[in-house]
């Protein structure tokens, strides 16, 4: 079955508006230098503003009325000192990203550190499977296999992540009434309420299992309290004393969150 894999970096032709596979527009300039897509959105606002969006991994200008004028060409120029400062990380997560992508093309795929040889098989049915060292993708031919890896992975995520949340509970004397496994966390890795309920980015399960033991206890911890406080990084430390070097090493799984 081929492996036909789309990214979420579309370039279009210089200074004309094209649109996507979903209807959106895009333009792209010459900034310093070098060919740089925006996808054109619309804005309630009355100003022009510009953002670098790491779910879809690509740079947003927000024009009210979400219509191409010369005044946002110009908003645009002006800004490329901070253009040019965010773009070389933001095309270093990109081609992380199509790194990722390659691996799967060529048979591989890293879940909780642990490095699966990938086997995808033409069947009628469509199925998910995890053995010893292997990843078992079934569906019928000419299916996405994007698609197909996407609905596997989150069904694996389901599953798995909450049986971790249990176990950290258990250990750490926390309560929970509520957990859920999200794909719309487009920035974040998860959060908590004060209603016991957590609920976590379905990406975890693509980070070393360090990392997801750590994020789970985080989020444990703010039952215990609500923000980032000297008191809250204590209860941290109590359960996961190597907490600070796993927190800062997250800045290098950024690109996760425009993998698909």
């Amino acid at each position: 079955m081929d492996l036909q894999l789309a990214y979420p970096w579309r370039p279009v032709t210089k200074i004309v508006i094209s649109y996507g596979m979903k209807g959106e527009s895009y333009v792209e300039l010459s900034i310093g230098g070098q060919m740089v897509p925006f996808q054109v959105k619309d804005t309630s606002g009355s100003k022009i503003g510009i953002r670098y969006h790491a779910a879809d991994g690509q740079f947003q200008i927000r024009i009210p009325g979400g219509k191409w004028t010369p005044d946002a060409e110009r908003f645009v120029k002006q800004s490329e000192a901070w253009i040019l400062e965010h773009l070389p990380s933001i095309m270093a997560d990109k081609h992380r990203q199509e790194a990722w992508w390659q691996e799967v093309k060529n048979g591989h795929l890293q879940i909780r550190g642990h490095r699966y040889e990938l086997q995808v098989l033409v069947d009628r049915s469509t199925s998910f499977s995890i053995h010893e060292n292997r990843i078992v993708l079934k569906g019928p031919a000419g299916a996405d296999i994007r698609q197909l890896l996407e609905l596997g992975l989150l069904h694996y995520a389901k599953k798995v992540l909450p049986i971790l949340v249990l176990k950290q509970a258990e250990a750490t004397g926390s309560r929970v009434k509520g957990i859920s496994i999200k794909r719309n966390l487009r920035s974040k890795w998860g959060s908590a309420s004060s209603l016991g309920n957590i609920n976590l980015n379905w990406l975890l399960i693509f980070l070393p299992e360090a990392q997801i033991q750590y994020l789970i206890i985080h989020e444990l911890m703010h039952f215990r309290e609500m923000n980032h406080s000297d008191r809250f990084w204590a209860w941290v430390a109590q359960y996961e004393p190597n907490y600070k070097p796993l927190d800062r090493s997250l800045k290098d799984w950024g690109w996760l969150f425009g993998l698909f």
